[in-house]
């Protein structure tokens, strides 16, 4: 079950059901983005309390998980990896979405997920961490979050 503690004191506050989730993140709009299941796509839930309600779908024809959401510094967009569980490394890929709603966009293959940090988008690829910094691939990525130089 997905709860949430005010470290201040307080009851703990139960927020939605889950089963083997594969992450969440929280915005700083006060709303949660979850995994409920390994097989399933994101949901979003007030920190508050209230009606889990999704965020994004699985395409059947390339994928059976949505997992490791982050919410990017705007507090509106995130980026989450999307795999197929029969072939994760061929079909794993970094997407873009906002809770405003919209069509996520593909951002690049990954077989592992990825984290915003001091300006770059981190991930792993053959062993090796990766920053991507400014890219033709991901420049919708850093325009959305205020980067006017890419």
């Amino acid at each position: 079950e997905l709860k949430r503690l005010d470290l201040d004191g307080g009851a703990v506050l139960s927020l939605a059901p889950v089963s083997g989730s594969r992450g969440g993140t929280w915005s700083k709009g006060g709303v949660i983005l979850y995994t409920p299941s390994y097989l399933a796509g994101l949901m979003r839930v007030p920190a508050s309390g209230g009606t889990p309600v999704p965020v994004t779908t699985l395409d059947a024809t390339r994928e059976s998980t949505h997992r490791w959401p982050q919410m990017l510094p705007d507090g509106n967009h995130f980026i989450y990896l999307a795999a197929q569980h029969e072939d994760p490394i061929g079909t794993s890929a970094i997407w873009y979405a906002s809770l405003a709603g919209g069509a996520p966009r593909k951002l690049f293959g990954s077989p592992s997920s990825a984290v915003f940090a001091a300006g770059r988008l981190l991930f792993v690829r053959d062993s090796t961490l990766m920053a991507h910094c400014r890219s033709a691939l991901i420049s919708m990525f850093w325009l959305s979050m205020g980067y006017s130089r890419l």
